[in-house]
């Protein structure tokens, strides 16, 4: 694979778009292109065929490919001519300038195209190659879309599933908190005899619950209590309101981490998450120089569904 040293201009002719203002604009197919996308459709293109379109005032660095006719506005620029070369990899290429940072505006953030083709680039002027490497980004963008797609189906399908469920959970067995778990504090470790050595056993803080990993250990022993297992539920007390089933390796539990441990041990296994998931509908009760707090006492207060009916909610 052979780069050549080359300007912007050299590679791709950049043109500022072209005005249409909303009452001009006719009902059709044609997609108008701004700085920051597609926002309106017009019954004629300004421009045929494969496009490549940037923004050049308002919103900058984003860069969009149109694989048809369309109407580039006067906020963006758009690759007149390819110069023969394929305007998908132009697309590619052009995302790794970061062409926002040449910014020429003072006051109102702006592209002068002028700037631009001025760019000194490592360039790949081989079209077979430009064609191979385009198609190979393509297929994961596509990739991409596609399982962004399912996510977006898969959200709304969650979503109806919870509206069915309402009715069934608002009148379904409810227990105490205390009844369905054992509730534990973490304990106050000296600060001197923790290390990030490997040395002793291994704690577990706020920071570490999104993660599953930690870093920090200590030399200190304590009871068998403060231990943490795969399964248990573990939530930050205060600041950062983490919330996981811990995964990772066992480990002692450290002060301002409170751990939930399932008493029935038919539902060990699915514990954390029966916990979570009705935990993510709760906030902290109270409030402490405006940092969310969890305080143990007040969680008599929680009831939960009965894990007995845990049907009601899978």
């Amino acid at each position: 694979m052979n780069f050549e040293k080359k300007y912007l201009g050299e590679i791709v002719n950049l043109k500022r778009g072209y005005d249409l203002p909303s009452q001009h604009r006719k009902q059709g197919i044609v997609p108008i292109i701004s700085s920051s996308g597609i926002t309106d459709y017009h019954s004629e293109p300004a421009k045929t065929g494969e496009g490549v379109v940037t923004g050049r005032y308002g919103t900058l660095g984003q860069l969009f490919y149109i694989n048809g006719d369309y109407w580039p506005l006067n906020t963006t620029l758009y690759v007149q001519d390819f110069k023969g070369n394929s305007p998908k990899f132009i697309y590619y290429f052009l995302k790794t300038l970061s062409i926002e940072k040449f910014n020429a505006a003072s006051a109102v953030p702006g592209l002068d195209r002028n700037v631009l083709h001025k760019i000194a680039v490592n360039f790949i002027s081989h079209l077979p190659t430009q064609r191979k490497i385009a198609s190979i980004l393509s297929a994961y963008d596509d990739l991409i879309e596609n399982n962004l797609k399912r996510i977006k189906l898969l959200e709304e399908k969650a979503r109806l599933i919870y509206k069915l469920i309402q009715k069934d959970i608002l009148h379904a067995e409810k227990i105490n908190l205390y009844e369905f778990a054992y509730i534990q504090m973490g304990f106050a470790f000296k600060a001197e005899a923790f290390n990030e050595n490997g040395e002793g056993i291994p704690i577990i803080r706020i920071r570490d619950i999104p993660s599953q990993k930690t870093k920090s250990y200590t030399t200190q022993e304590v009871d068998n209590q403060y231990w943490v297992e795969k399964g248990d539920l573990l939530i930050g007390m205060d600041g950062e309101f983490h919330m996981n089933e811990w995964l990772g390796q066992r480990g002692y539990l450290v002060q301002r981490v409170c751990r939930l441990r399932a008493k029935m041990n038919s539902i060990k296994v699915i514990c954390g998450k029966h916990l979570k998931r009705q935990f993510t509908i709760m906030k902290p009760p109270s409030q402490v120089l405006l940092l969310p707090i969890w305080v143990k006492s007040t969680w008599k207060k929680y009831s939960l569904l009965n894990p007995k009916n845990l049907s009601k909610v899978n």
